[in-house]
């Protein structure tokens, strides 16, 4: 619940329910209650009801929590998918803090968020990137090792933008495409 509340989330109780064996959705069912109005009236809802990042972090929680506090890496794929920017920045500082990560734990993930690629948040080594040939076959590459011509990407890069503009790769290759004529010619 402390952690739901830090990432302002107003959820004041979780109710786990145990089902029958034979019910549809699983062993359990999961509540959530939410104050309303600044009363002591509560509110029940299905857990699935609640939005897709609130139900993402409540999953996650549990890998945060161990990974913290065993210094073990995870890995999450597309990090970013149904999180708000300053969320992942949150869950980064976790990471990168010495006061919460005292054993070296690695969080180690996919992302398609260019809002904490730069080097306040990153060093060029911690920043990798996959690009996909015209066949698809992908590569990956680290930032402190690429190179535009013949220099390496400076430490007071800007990260983002130039990762925007294509100056790193790793960028999708976009065709012009008319969605209306497609339509109209069924």
């Amino acid at each position: 619940m402390r952690f739901l509340n830090a990432i302002d989330i107003n959820i004041v109780d979780i109710r786990v329910e145990k089902q029958d064996i034979e019910s549809e959705g699983g062993k359990y069912k999961i509540y959530s209650s939410h104050k309303m109005n600044n009363s002591d009236e509560l509110v029940e809802i299905p857990f699935y009801e609640e939005s897709s990042g609130t139900q993402k972090m409540f999953a996650m929680y549990g890998l945060f929590r161990d990974a913290l506090e065993d210094g073990m890496p995870i890995f999450i794929d597309e990090l970013d998918a149904k999180l708000h920017p300053l969320l992942i920045k949150y869950i980064l500082t976790m990471f990168h803090s010495e006061d919460t990560n005292k054993k070296g734990a690695q969080l180690i993930y996919t992302a398609h968020d260019e809002y904490t690629l730069n080097k306040d948040i990153f060093r060029r080594d911690q920043i990798w990137f996959v690009e996909k040939d015209s066949e698809s076959v992908a590569t990956l590459y680290s930032l402190a090792e690429y190179k535009i011509g013949d220099k390496k990407v400076r430490n007071d890069a800007s990260y983002n933008k130039d990762y925007l503009a294509g100056r790193y790769g790793a960028i999708p290759i976009l065709n012009e495409f008319d969605i209306i004529g497609e339509i109209n010619n069924e």
